[in-house]
C-alpha cells in the first residue's frame, strides 16, 4: 500500500472509503474516488483524492486507467498546505491553478477546461498507450512541481517522445496534442519548430519549446536540453532514428500507433451516427453495423489502417446511398421527396452495403443504355460477370468476409466508331453502381492532356491527373499516341512521353480492389506496337491479352444501328433503300477511316438531304420561294428510297455498258475488256446465289507491256470497276512510285510499305515502273518486296484493296523471278503493242475529240502509206504506242488551229496531210537514234 493511501491515522482508506472503490463500466476499469470532488471538499480530501488518482497510474505492465469517465481537468488541481516555489511558475502558472497575486491567501484554483488536451484525448476511442503516457507525463510534471527542494530541467523529466505508425494523420494529431499538453502544463512556452525532409529550422529563440522531427533521421546535432523533441515517422523511420547514438540517450518512450480494433471502430461508427442524428433500422446495436465495420477493415491490405477519417468518409457514402434510394423511390412510386424526407435520417441495411446486385439490372440506367446498344456483347458479358461477383461479395460482406476483388484497369481496343468511348463511360458508371469505385464521375483524357511544356512538367501533370481521379473512372482515349511509332525507322517515343508512362507505372498498381479504375482506348495495331516499345510495368498493369476488342461491325450490327438511328430520327426506309444503304456501308468498311456507327450516321444525314431535294423536285418546288409548310405536309413523313442513299444505285444493272465506256478512247483492248467483263459476270452470279465473290475475283495485278499501251489508263479504270462491283469503298486510285516503298536505312522500308498499304485500304494502289524493285537488287528492295508479299496474306489487307504493279514486260518478268510468292499472288495482264490499224483508229478518235474530221482519201494507197509509216514508227526503240499517237494528234491539232479559219467552217484534214506529219515524226526519231549511236561509238 502506498503511504498516500493511508488516512490521518495510518489506516487504509482504499477499502473503507467509498471513493476508493473500483467500478467497471463499458469494459474499462476506473476509480470513482474523484466523483466526490466538489468545491466544498476540504484541501486535505482533495489532495488525498488527487494523489490516489496519480498513484493509480502504475507504470508497470498492468496499467489501469482511472479517468475514462472524467473529461474535466480540474480533478488534478489541489490546494497546497503552504507556499511552494515552482520552477515553471513563470510560464503561465494559472494553468496549474496558482495565482501569486492573491498574497498570503494564495491557493490553487480549479481551472476546469473542457477543451484541454488531456480531455480531448480521453474522449477519443482507443489510443490506450498514448493515454497512459500522457497521464505519466502529467504525473511527472506534477511531482516536479511539488518538489520545492529541486529545480529539475526539462531533460530530467524525460519528455522527449517518438511516435510511429502507418497513418501520418494520426501521428500528427497525437504530436499536436502532446505539444498542447506540454504548453498546457507550463513546460513549453508554446514555441514549436518543425524539421521536415532535411530542411533546417530557426531555433534561436531562447524560450523553451518543442522541436518536431518529421521525415528526417539526422536532425539532432546540437545539445538543446531546454527543448522537447518529438520524432514522427513510420516504424522503419523511427528505427533509423534510434540507430543513432544521440537518440538512444535522448528518447526513452516510443508510442507505436497500432490502429483501431474492430470493437473500437464500431464504437467510433456508433458515435459518429449519433453525432449526425442518424437512426439505424434495428437500433445502434444492429448486428449488420459490426459487419459493416468488418467490411471496411477487409477492404484494406492492412486492417489497422482504418481510422476515424475513413469511418467518416464511409458514413458520408452511406448517406449518399440513402439519398439515391429515396430519389429512386420518388420516381418509381410517384411521390414527392418532401413526403419521404422523414425517412432520410433512418438508415437501412442496403444503405450500408448497397443495393443487392440482383436488382441491378432493373435499377441501373447505365446498364439499360448499354443493353440497348448493338455490338457490345463482350462488354455486356463482362458486366454480367461483375454483377455475379458483386452478388457473392454482398453476401460475404454481410457475413464479415473479405470481398472477391477484380482488376481495376481495362483496355478497350477497336477501330473508330465502334462505340469504345460510349461503352467505356457506361462501364465506368456500372462499376460505380456495383461499388467497385466510389464516384460515378468519368474523366476523359487524351495523351496530349498529360504532356508538359518542359522536362519534368509532364510527370507533374500526370501525377495531378492521377490524384484528381482517385475514386473515379479515368478514360485515356487514343492511348497509342503515347508512342509515335516507327514509321520513319526511328524510336517514336520521347522523354516527355516516357516520363508520363513511368509516372503512371509508379503511381498505379494492378492490385485488385483499388479505389480507382483506368480504361485505355486505342487502335489494335498501334496499341500492340506501343506495348512492344514501352515500360514492361505498364504492360503488367494494363494487360493487352485481357482487352475488350471491338471489331468493325458486321452487316447484322450495322443494320441494327441503322434501325435504331432511323427510329430515333422518326424516319423509315424502304427495304430497297435499306439494302442500298447497307451495300454502301459494305464498300466503305475496308476504308481506313471507316467510322462504323459514325458511318451510319453520315450515310443517313446525306440520305435526308437527297430526300429533301427529291421531294422538292417531284413537287416542283425547286424555286427560290419554298412553299410554307402545312400540318398535312407529307415531307415530314420521311421514307428513304434507294436513290436517296445512292443516286446511281442501279449501276450494277449497267455494269457491262459502263465498263466499255471506261475504255472508249482505247483501241485493241477487246481481250482485256473481256477479262474484266468476266469478273463482273462472276460477281453478279455469285451474289445472287449468296456466295462471296471476293475469294474468286483477283485483287492484285501485274500490268506489263510497252510504254503507252494503256496500263495506267486501265489501272485508273479499275477503281470504278471494282467500286461498281461492290469491292471498294471509293473509286480513288493512289499513284506511287518505288521510292515511296523503299527506306534510306535498315529498318525503315517495312514500316513505309505498311503505311502505304494502310492508306490504300478500300482503294486502288498503282505502283508504276515497279520493275525497278527487281533491277536494284539490294537489301532495301528485297525487304520491300518481302514486306509487300507478306502483308497481302494478312487479314488486314487481303482482298481489301487492289494492288497494281506496272512496267515493261521483260523488266517485270525479272521482278517476278526475285520472289516466288510475288508471281503466285499476282494476276498478269499483258498489254500488246498497238497494231498500225489500231494506231490509225486511235488517231481518228483523238482528232474527233477535237472536232477534227479525216477526209476519205481519193486513192486507196494513201491509207496504206499511213499504216506503213505507223509500222516503221512502232519499230523504233522509243515508240510509246498510244502516248505517241496522242502526241501526233496534238501536232495535227496545233497545225490546224494556228491557221486562219473562216467562221462556221468544219475542221478537216486529209490522209495526205497526216502522211506528211508521220514522215516528219519518223525522220525525227531516226535522226535521234543515229545521234545516239554516234555518241555511243565516240565514247567507246
Amino acid at each position: 500500500m502506498h503511504p498516500d493511501d493511508q488516512g490521518p491515522d495510518g489506516a487504509d482508506t482504499s477499502e473503507d472509503d467509498p471513493r476508493g472503490q473500483n467500478h467497471t463500466g463499458e469494459g474499462l476499469t476506473y476509480s470513482s474516488s474523484v466523483d466526490s470532488l466538489t468545491d466544498d471538499d476540504s484541501d486535505e480530501e482533495t489532495e488525498d483524492a488527487v494523489d490516489l488518482c496519480l498513484h493509480s497510474c502504475d507504470m508497470g505492465d498492468h496499467f489501469v486507467f482511472p479517468y475514462y469517465h472524467l473529461y474535466d481537468f480540474q480533478i488534478f488541481e489541489i490546494q497546497p498546505r503552504e507556499w511552494r516555489t515552482f520552477p515553471f511558475a513563470h510560464w503561465e502558472p494559472s494553468l496549474f491553478g496558482f495565482n501569486p497575486g492573491e498574497g498570503k491567501k494564495e491557493k490553487w484554483i480549479k481551472t476546469a477546461k473542457a477543451d484541454s488536451p488531456l480531455n480531448r484525448l480521453m474522449k477519443m476511442v482507443g489510443f490506450d498507450d498514448v493515454k497512459k503516457e500522457f497521464l505519466s507525463v502529467l504525473h511527472r510534471v506534477k511531482a516536479a512541481r511539488l518538489n520545492a527542494a529541486q529545480s529539475p530541467s526539462i531533460r530530467s523529466l524525460r519528455l522527449d517522445l517518438l511516435i510511429s505508425g502507418d497513418a501520418e494523420s494520426e501521428r500528427s494529431m497525437i504530436a499536436d496534442l502532446y505539444k498542447k499538453l506540454l504548453e498546457f502544463l507550463g513546460v513549453s512556452s508554446g514555441c514549436c519548430w518543425t524539421k521536415r525532409d532535411g530542411v533546417d529550422c530557426n531555433m534561436e529563440d531562447e524560450e523553451p519549446g518543442v522541436i518536431v522531427l518529421d521525415n528526417n533521421i539526422s536532425f539532432y546535432d546540437h545539445d538543446r536540453d531546454k527543448h522537447v523533441l518529438i520524432g514522427l515517422g513510420s516504424r522503419e523511420h523511427i528505427r533509423n532514428i534510434l540507430s543513432q547514438s544521440w537518440a538512444n540517450g535522448r528518447f526513452h518512450v516510443r508510442l507505436d500507433l497500432k490502429g483501431y480494433s474492430e470493437d473500437e471502430l464500431l464504437t467510433i461508427l456508433v458515435d459518429e451516427l449519433k453525432e449526425r442524428n442518424l437512426r439505424v433500422q434495428g437500433g445502434l446495436s444492429a448486428p449488420f453495423l459490426r459487419m459493416f465495420v468488418r467490411q471496411m477493415r477487409n477492404r484494406q491490405d492492412d486492417p489497422n489502417n482504418v481510422g476515424l477519417e475513413q469511418v467518416k468518409a464511409e458514413i458520408t457514402k452511406v448517406v449518399s446511398r440513402r439519398a439515391e434510394h429515396l430519389e429512386t423511390s420518388t420516381r418509381s412510386e410517384d411521390k414527392s421527396i418532401n413526403r419521404l424526407s422523414h425517412l432520410f435520417s433512418k438508415l437501412v441495411e442496403s444503405d450500408f452495403f448497397g443495393t443487392y446486385p440482383s436488382k441491378f439490372y432493373d435499377e441501373s440506367e447505365s446498364f439499360k443504355k448499354l443493353d440497348r446498344m448493338a455490338g457490345m456483347e463482350k462488354v455486356k458479358q463482362a458486366v454480367k460477370e461483375l454483377v455475379s461477383r458483386g452478388q457473392i461479395n454482398y453476401v460475404r460482406a454481410t457475413q464479415g468476409m473479405k470481398p472477391l476483388t477484380t482488376s481495376p484497369n481495362y483496355v478497350f481496343l477497336g477501330p473508330p466508331g465502334t462505340g469504345k468511348t460510349t461503352a467505356a463511360t457506361l462501364f465506368g458508371h456500372i462499376l460505380a453502381d456495383l461499388g467497385y469505385v466510389e464516384s460515378r464521375e468519368v474523366v476523359l483524357k487524351k495523351p496530349t492532356d498529360f504532356l508538359g511544356r518542359y522536362v519534368g512538367h509532364s510527370e507533374k501533370q500526370t501525377k495531378e491527373i492521377l490524384d484528381e481521379t482517385e475514386g473515379k473512372v479515368l478514360i485515356i482515349d487514343e492511348a497509342h499516341s503515347f508512342y509515335h511509332g516507327t514509321e520513319y525507322g526511328i524510336d517514336g517515343s520521347d522523354i516527355y512521353r516516357k516520363g508520363i508512362i513511368d509516372t503512371i507505372v509508379a503511381n498505379v498498381d494492378n492490385e485488385p480492389g483499388g479505389n480507382r479504375c483506368i480504361i485505355l482506348m486505342g487502335y489494335p495495331d498501334r496499341m500492340k506496337e506501343f506495348y512492344r516499345n514501352t515500360n514492361p510495368g505498364f504492360q503488367r498493369r494494363f494487360p493487352l491479352e485481357d482487352a475488350f476488342v471491338f471489331e468493325n461491325y458486321d452487316d447484322g450490327v450495322l443494320s441494327q444501328i441503322m434501325d435504331i438511328m432511323l427510329a430515333h430520327d422518326q424516319a423509315t426506309a424502304t427495304d430497297g433503300g435499306k439494302a442500298v444503304g447497307m451495300e454502301l456501308l459494305r464498300r466503305q468498311r475496308d476504308l481506313p477511316s471507316f467510322g462504323n456507327g459514325g458511318a451510319v450516321r453520315n450515310l443517313l444525314s446525306s440520305a435526308y438531304i437527297r430526300y429533301n431535294k427529291r421531294i422538292e423536285a417531284e413537287e416542283g418546288q425547286g424555286s427560290d420561294k419554298p412553299t410554307p409548310p402545312s400540318s398535312n405536309d407529307d415531307r415530314a413523313q420521311i421514307m428513304l428510297q434507294p436513290q436517296d442513299f445512292d443516286p446511281q444505285y442501279d449501276r450494277g444493272l449497267r455494269n457491262s455498258q459502263d465498263l466499255r465506256s471506261l475504255f472508249h478512247n482505247l483501241v485493241g483492248f477487246e481481250t482485256i475488256i473481256g477479262t474484266f467483263e468476266g469478273y463482273q459476270t462472276m460477281t453478279a452470279n455469285m451474289n445472287t446465289r449468296g456466295l462471296n465473290p471476293r475469294e474468286e475475283v483477283p485483287f492484285s495485278f501485274i500490268f506489263k507491256g510497252p510504254p503507252g499501251s494503256g496500263k495506267t489508263t486501265t489501272a485508273r479504270a479499275l477503281g470504278k470497276m471494282y467500286y461498281s462491283m461492290g469491292f471498294l469503298g471509293t473509286t480513288e486510285v493512289m499513284d506511287c512510285s518505288v521510292t515511296d516503298l523503299i527506306g534510306t536505312h535498315v529498318g525503315q522500308t517495312g514500316p513505309k510499305v505498311k503505311n502505304l498499304l494502310e492508306q490504300a485500304l478500300g482503294k486502288v494502289l498503282f505502283i508504276d515502273e515497279a520493275y525497278r524493285l527487281g533491277i536494284l537488287r539490294d537489301a532495301f528492295t528485297w525487304e520491300a518486296v518481302g514486306e509487300l508479299v507478306d502483308c497481302m496474306t494478312k487479314e488486314r489487307y487481303m482482298n481489301k484493296l487492289v494492288i497494281v504493279l506496272a512496267g515493261y514486260e521483260r523488266s517485270m518478268d525479272q521482278l517476278l523471278s526475285t520472289n516466288e510468292g510475288l508471281r503466285s499472288r499476282f494476276t498478269e495482264i499483258v498489254f500488246p503493242r498497238l497494231r498500225p490499224k489500231d494506231c490509225l483508229r486511235l488517231l481518228q478518235a483523238k482528232l474527233l475529240d477535237k472536232k477534227i474530221n479525216i477526209l476519205r482519201p481519193r486513192a486507196g494507197h494513201v491509207q496504206q502509206r499511213v499504216l506503213v509509216l505507223f509500222k516503221k514508227l512502232g519499230e523504233t526503240a522509243s515508240w510509246a504506242n498510244a502516248r505517241d499517237v496522242g502526241a501526233i494528234a496534238k501536232e495535227i491539232t496545233r497545225q490546224l488551229f494556228t491557221k486562219p479559219l473562216p467562221a462556221g467552217q468544219p475542221m478537216e484534214i486529209t490522209l495526205e496531210e497526216i502522211v506528211r506529219v508521220l514522215k516528219r515524226f519518223y525522220r525525227d526519231r531516226k535522226s535521234k537514234r543515229e545521234e545516239e549511236e554516234a555518241s555511243d561509238s565516240s565514247e567507246s
